[in-house]
């Protein structure tokens, strides 16, 4: 059954009769296309990922902000704590990124 974009009971010609019925099976068989196309396109993180520091300024103070990297390049998680602390930061992000 192809999947269509039309919104519920829209774009129909005069005469044809949609139930909910119907609709919910259509939402059923094209919601799964859809969510499995999604999930397909999203970007698996890496295996190996390292802790990245930057150092930005909020209301004037100096905050570290900690970053999870994956070889990519892409950020798996972010962590701004109020003490800079490096294993503190690890063991945190290890648990983001699990």
């Amino acid at each position: 059954m192809p999947c269509a974009t039309a919104t519920w009971r829209s774009g129909w010609p005069r005469g044809v009769l949609l139930t909910d019925e119907t609709v919910r099976r259509w939402g059923h068989t094209c919601g799964q296309v859809d969510a499995i196309t999604v999930r397909r396109r999203r970007p698996e993180p890496g295996d190996a990922w390292h802790r990245d520091a930057v150092f930005s300024a909020i209301a004037g103070v100096r905050h570290a902000r900690w970053r999870a990297v994956d070889q990519d390049g892409q950020v798996l998680a972010i962590l701004v704590p109020i003490r800079r602390d490096k294993q503190a930061a690890t063991k945190s992000l290890r648990a983001a990124t699990a």
